[in-house]
């Protein structure tokens, strides 16, 4: 009989930062071919994107949302760092004191 394991949260969570910090062209492959942007990104919304409002387009909308992604992740573990470092170096301040 063959057993099931759950995934958890944290192994999910290691696994991906493994693959970050190991291979970062391979934790952007990883996003893409798992987060399909055509199925979450309404077609009203990408034709009011790419309508003619006298302002051409640049980059497409794909790369677009692919930055902002990237830059929220980015934010959040750069956030993340920061607080984890005010609190060793809270926690440091006080047992030396």
């Amino acid at each position: 009989m063959i057993t099931q394991k759950q995934l958890t949260l944290a192994d999910f969570f290691e696994e991906c930062k493994d693959i970050y910090e190991s291979d970062k062209p391979q934790f952007l492959t990883l996003l893409e071919n798992h987060i399909d942007l055509d199925e979450i990104v309404p077609i009203s919304f990408r034709r009011h994107y790419y309508a003619s409002t006298g302002r051409n387009r640049k980059y497409p909308l794909n790369a677009t949302l692919w930055v902002l992604i990237i830059h929220r992740l980015l934010r959040r573990t750069i956030i993340f760092i920061n607080r984890l470092s005010l609190y060793y170096l809270n926690k440091n301040i006080t047992s030396n004191a």
